[in-house]
């Protein structure tokens, strides 16, 4: 058994086994809309100079 509790005070502080790790689907969007983004603004910087 566990204690686990917010050090900011947000949460209350309960017993139990200790919470899962956030899945890795909402990171991976993010890098995807990072990696789209960065290759639409280098092919318009691209564009531009030509």
């Amino acid at each position: 058994m566990e204690v686990t509790r917010d050090p900011y005070g947000r949460i209350p502080i309960r017993l139990g086994p200790r919470p899962d790790a956030p899945g890795g689907v909402l990171a991976g969007i993010a890098l995807v809309v990072l990696i789209g983004s960065g290759l639409v603004c280098s092919v318009a910087a691209f564009a531009a100079l030509t």
